[in-house]
């Protein structure tokens, strides 16, 4: 995607992304073409090629501005927590899950989209990579949970951690219940703790 700069263009994705929200809501991800999003957007095709470079450009872009909408509210949730959530890096890692679904169910066709990222974006090139804004996010929480990694394996154990757990969230939100979505949350947190507990030098214990 090249990133839009004067306010105009600005308008313009946002116009290009709300079109294509729409397209995935009333019909289907498979729907999107650059041709319905610019009739639908209601600018000529030129502009959507103006700034993305193709159909997986655009859907890819638009999961990566979801992701970093995502991360905001969440960090924003965070920020509300009252001190003591950190001294056990489970629970907060749970508020923040928790504040992620939520946030995602909000947003127009947040959960296609984010299925569409487990499909066809790689985890570490993806708004999921650790250095995404839901990567971020993530390093955030452990920084306030006051976990410490050896420094010498820190970036592997991060990066490892976060993949399993974006993999474990994706399948979660495939649950057609919310039972089954909390009962795959509280394995993916549990697997979470296990490699944690193994790998973490944490100054507290």
């Amino acid at each position: 995607m090249r990133k839009p700069t004067q306010k105009r263009s600005i308008e313009r994705v946002g116009h290009i992304f709300d079109a294509t929200r729409t397209l995935i809501l009333t019909e289907s991800i498979e729907a999107v073409t650059t041709t319905r999003v610019a009739e639908l957007a209601d600018v000529p095709v030129g502009s959507v090629y103006q700034f993305f470079t193709d159909r997986d450009d655009l859907l890819a872009s638009l999961a990566r501005a979801q992701a970093g909408i995502l991360a905001k509210a969440c960090v924003a949730t965070l920020d509300e927590c009252p001190p003591d959530i950190f001294d056990h890096w489970p629970s907060a890692m749970r508020h923040v899950l928790e504040s992620y679904l939520s946030a995602l169910g909000r947003l127009p066709a947040g959960i296609e989209v984010n299925r569409y990222q487990t499909q066809h974006m790689p985890v570490f090139e993806g708004p999921h990579g650790l250095e995404s804004p839901l990567g971020g996010l993530f390093r955030d929480v452990m920084a306030r949970t006051g976990l410490q990694f050896p420094p010498e394996r820190e970036e592997v154990i991060l990066t490892t951690l976060l993949a399993t757990m974006s993999v474990l969230v994706d399948i979660a939100l495939l649950q057609s219940s919310n039972e089954q979505r909390d009962a795959y949350i509280s394995e993916c947190l549990g697997l979470a703790q296990l490699y944690v507990d193994k790998s973490v030098a944490d100054p507290r214990k």
